[in-house]
C-alpha cells in the first residue's frame, strides 16, 4: 500500500497489491475530471449590464411566417429560472408554451399550430434575467405575423402614483378588446358621471370584460418611470387596466393593486400621427380594501393592563369605553374599562385599561366598531384574556411636545394649520391635565381646549393664539417648556385659480411641499378656489373630484366597473412668496365630467 499524487495536489491511498489497475487508473481520472471543472475567477468588475436581445428567428416583424417555434439570442447567458414566467404570447395558446433558455439563447416552442393571417405579439417581461441576476430594465415586445400584413395598433401611456405624481412600474398592463359596436361610444359624448349606469346593472347597454374571470388579450409592463406600450394590436376599441397581478395568473385576486381608466374605452391605431395627436392616456394606482382589521392576539402586561394586535395599522374610531365591554367568563361580572388608547410607533395595537385589578381569570371582551384601518373598515370583534398576576406599575410620564422635532430649537415655528400639543405614554384624567398642562402667552396663561384621537397625544386649540407663546407640562417631579412661533398673516402667501367641468360635484385642492402634510384649499361657489396661510416654498398643486364626498380620492373598482375620480396634478411647481397670493391663470378643467 503506497500514497501517490493523482493530480491537483490530491493524494491517494492505492493498494498496489490487491486493486485491479483498471479501478485504479479510472478512480484517478475521476479525481482528475473533477480538478478540471471550470470555476468562475473570483474578482473583477460586477455585472450589471441586462441582457440584450441581438436577434430573432423568425426576425421581429416578419410576415407569412410557418414555424412551430421562436429563438431569440441575447448578448450574455441568461438565468434559466427566470425565462418560464417572463414569455407571455398574444393571441394566448390554449396549453402553456414550453420555454427553454440554452446559454444565450432562449427557445420558445408552441404548443398549437399557429392561426392563419395572424400577428402573434411575444412579449418578455422584466423578470427576465442573465446568469448574474441582472433583469431587464424595460419590457420586450416583438412581433411577427402568419399572413402578408402585421398588425401595427398601439396604446400607450403612463401608470401613476396618485399621492406623488410619479411614475410606478412593475405592473402588468392587460388590454382587452372589445366588438367593434362599442366604437360608436367615443361619439354619444355621455358624462363621464354617467360611465357607471351605462356598463353595469341590469339596464347596462354594454358589458366590459371581467378582469377576474376574463384573459386579456394582450398584455405589456410598465417600465420602472410608469411609461408603457401595448404595440403590435389589432387596430379597435379596447378596455385597458393595470394590474400588480402577485401571482402572475393574469387575472385580478383580492389585495393586488390596480389601475382602472376614467374612461373605459381605448383606440388602438397604427397612424403615428395620429398616435402623436391623443391625449396622454393616464392610469393611476388604486386599490380596494373592504376588509376589516383582524384580531391576532390579545395579551396581558399586567392585571389591569392589555393589548391586542391587529393585522394591520389601525386607529382608534373613539376614545369612549362605553364601545367596550369585558366580563368574566366564569362568573359572569363585569369589569369596568377605565381607559382606551394607541402608543405612539405601535400602529397595529390598541390598549385598554381596566380601573382596577383583576383576578388571573379568564375574561372575554367584546367590542364595537371602535377600531378602523385606514380606509375606515370597522368591525365587533369579541376575544378572550386572562390577566396576568404582575401589578400594574406604570405610572404617567410625559413623553413629547407636539409636532415631534427631529431638531429641538429654542422656538418652535408651528404650520398655521396645526395646533401645538403634549403626549403622554397612557390617558390622564381632564382634572390632572388642566392641571398638569399651562399655555402662556406675553399677557398671562391662554385658555385652550383639547382633544385627542389616540389617547395619549393631545391638541391644544388655543382661543385666541397670539404670536409667540409656550406650553409647560408641570409634573409633580419636573417642569417641561416648549416656545412655540405663530407665522404673522405678512409672511404668508396663498394660490388661487378656477376649475371647471366638475358639474357641481365638491372638488378638493391640496398644495403640497416636497414632505409633510399637505395644505388644504377651499371652493368657492363660483368655482374658484384658494389655499390660505402657505409659507414661502415651492408647492405642487393635486385636484381631484370628491364625487361621493368621503374626503380622500377614490381609485374606482375594476368588477362592476367604476371610474376612478378624477384627478389632475398642475404640471409645474407654484413658487409662493411671502405677502403675495399667486394666482393660477388657466381653469384645471376636468372635461366631460
Amino acid at each position: 500500500m503506497r500514497l501517490e499524487t493523482v493530480g491537483c495536489g490530491l493524494e491517494v491511498l492505492i493498494r498496489s497489491m490487491h486493486t485491479p489497475r483498471i479501478i485504479t487508473f479510472w478512480f484517478a481520472l475521476i479525481l482528475i475530471s473533477g480538478c478540471a471543472t471550470p470555476i468562475r475567477p473570483s474578482g473583477g468588475a460586477v455585472d450589471t449590464v441586462p441582457p440584450r436581445l441581438l436577434a430573432s428567428w423568425p426576425a421581429n416583424g416578419d410576415t407569412n411566417v410557418e414555424t412551430d417555434g421562436l429563438v431569440i439570442e441575447f448578448s450574455e447567458r441568461l438565468d434559466e429560472s427566470s425565462a418560464s414566467r417572463a414569455v407571455v404570447a398574444a393571441p394566448a395558446f390554449d396549453a402553456p408554451l414550453q420555454i427553454r433558455a440554452r446559454g444565450r439563447e432562449l427557445e420558445i416552442q408552441f404548443p398549437d399550430t399557429l392561426q392563419a393571417q395572424t400577428t402573434y405579439v411575444i412579449s418578455l417581461g422584466t423578470e427576465l434575467r442573465d446568469e448574474h441576476g441582472v433583469a431587464l430594465q424595460r419590457p420586450i415586445t416583438m412581433a411577427f405575423a402568419t399572413g402578408n400584413v402585421l398588425d401595427r395598433g398601439r396604446i400607450e401611456g403612463r401608470l401613476i402614483n396618485p399621492t406623488s405624481n410619479s411614475g410606478t412600474g412593475g405592473f402588468q398592463l392587460f388590454a382587452y378588446r372589445l366588438p367593434a359596436a362599442f366604437g360608436e361610444i367615443n361619439s354619444l359624448n355621455i358624462p363621464h358621471d354617467s360611465v357607471h349606469a351605462l356598463f353595469n346593472g341590469e339596464d347596462a347597454a354594454y358589458e366590459l370584460p371581467d378582469p377576474r374571470s376574463d384573459a386579456p388579450t394582450y398584455s405589456s409592463e410598465a417600465a420602472g418611470d410608469g411609461s408603457f406600450q401595448l404595440d403590435y394590436m389589432r387596430e379597435g376599441p379596447y378596455f385597458v387596466i393595470a394590474l400588480e397581478d402577485l401571482n402572475r395568473n393574469r387575472r385580478a385576486d383580492d389585495g393586488e393593486r390596480f389601475a382602472v381608466p376614467e374612461w373605459p374605452l381605448q383606440n388602438a391605431i397604427a397612424d403615428s400621427l395620429a398616435q402623436s395627436e391623443k391625449e396622454p392616456f393616464e392610469l393611476f394606482v388604486a386599490s380596494v380594501d373592504t376588509t376589516a382589521p383582524q384580531l391576532r392576539r390579545a395579551r396581558s402586561v399586567s392585571n389591569q393592563r392589555f393589548i391586542l394586535s391587529f393585522d394591520e395599522s389601525v386607529a382608534l374610531t373613539s376614545l369612549s369605553t362605553a364601545d367596550w365591554s369585558m366580563v368574566d367568563s366564569a362568573s359572569g361580572e363585569a369589569a369596568r374599562i377605565s381607559s382606551v388608547y394607541q402608543r405612539p410607533g405601535q400602529p397595529s395595537e390598541v390598549l385598554f385599561q381596566t380601573d382596577a385589578a383583576l383576578p388571573p381569570n379568564t375574561y372575554s371582551f367584546f367590542v364595537s366598531n371602535a377600531v378602523a384601518d385606514s380606509i375606515g373598515n370597522a368591525a365587533n370583534f369579541v376575544g378572550a384574556v386572562r390577566p396576568s398576576s404582575s401589578a400594574d406599575t406604570v405610572s404617567v410620564r410625559f413623553e413629547n411636545f407636539l409636532p415631534r422635532a427631529a431638531h429641538c430649537d429654542s422656538v418652535f415655528s408651528l404650520r398655521p394649520d396645526r395646533f401645538s400639543g403634549v403626549q403622554f405614554n397612557q390617558p390622564i384624567d381632564s382634572l390632572t391635565f388642566r392641571e398638569w398642562v399651562v399655555t402662556i402667552g406675553p399677557n398671562g396663561e391662554i385658555p385652550y381646549s383639547y382633544e385627542s384621537r389616540r389617547g395619549v397625544s393631545y391638541n391644544l386649540v388655543l382661543n385666541s393664539p397670539p404670536r409667540t407663546f409656550r406650553v409647560e407640562v408641570r409634573m409633580p417631579d419636573s417642569t417641561y417648556v416648549r416656545r412655540y412661533a405663530i407665522p404673522a398673516a405678512d409672511a404668508l402667501g396663498s394660490i388661487s385659480g378656477r376649475v371647471e367641468g366638475q358639474h357641481g360635484a365638491s372638488v378638493l385642492i391640496e398644495a403640497r411641499l416636497e414632505s409633510g402634510e399637505p395644505f388644504f384649499g377651499e371652493l368657492q361657489t363660483d368655482a374658484t378656489f384658494i389655499v390660505r396661510q402657505l409659507p414661502p416654498g415651492s408647492y405642487r398643486l393635486r385636484l381631484f373630484v370628491d364625487r361621493n364626498g368621503n374626503g380622500r380620492w377614490d381609485g374606482g373598482s375594476l368588477a362592476p366597473y367604476l371610474p376612478p375620480e378624477p384627478l389632475q396634478w398642475l404640471t409645474e411647481p407654484i413658487q409662493v412668496r411671502a405677502r403675495w397670493e399667486h394666482e393660477v391663470e388657466d381653469a384645471v378643467d376636468f372635461g366631460n365630467d
